[in-house]
């Protein structure tokens, strides 16, 4: 029981930081490759406890920039999303390159900015526990929601919803 609380806790704690973190730029910052709005969104990622990158999209909707690679050489287009909820877009285990490096990563994006979150933080849970991966998503749409949102685990056979 301790352990879907912990899950709850911290998934919850994701979703509202990614979901506070992209109101804030959409409401306060102007979606350009500055090297001054890079290191603005560096600040912010750095006080994220989960969040690993930010990037700004161009009016195409393609990736232009990232805190962690700075202004691309060419804009990137991202495949369709795995979900579209409440007007963020989703991402489940979207490798991105990082050096030589594919790394899985979950990615959430609203409007002209994105959050990069580690896909294993979530993939993890895997090891002790077996979960619908779409009622998770559901309540990446809007954290106040998360406890709306019915998730059945399997803790060692024993089914467990919260």
């Amino acid at each position: 029981m301790q352990q879907q609380h912990i899950i709850a806790d911290r998934i919850d704690a994701m979703i509202a930081d990614g979901t506070e973190t992209l109101l804030t730029l959409d409401k306060y910052y102007k979606p350009d490759c500055s090297e001054k709005t890079l290191l603005d969104l560096r600040i912010i990622q750095f006080k994220s406890q989960y969040i690993r990158d930010i990037g700004i999209f161009d009016a195409d909707g393609r990736l232009e920039c990232t805190t962690g690679l700075e202004k691309l050489n060419k804009p990137i287009e991202l495949p369709a999303p795995n979900n579209v909820i409440n007007g963020f877009d989703i991402w489940w285990n979207l490798p991105i390159t990082i050096g030589e490096r594919k790394i899985s990563s979950v990615v959430r994006k609203y409007k002209r900015f994105n959050v990069v979150f580690d896909y294993n933080f979530v993939n993890n849970f895997k090891n002790d526990i077996k979960y619908n991966e779409n009622m998770v998503a559901l309540a990446w749409g809007d954290s106040a929601k998360l406890s709306q949102v019915r998730m059945v685990l399997t803790l060692k056979n024993l089914e467990v919803t919260f």
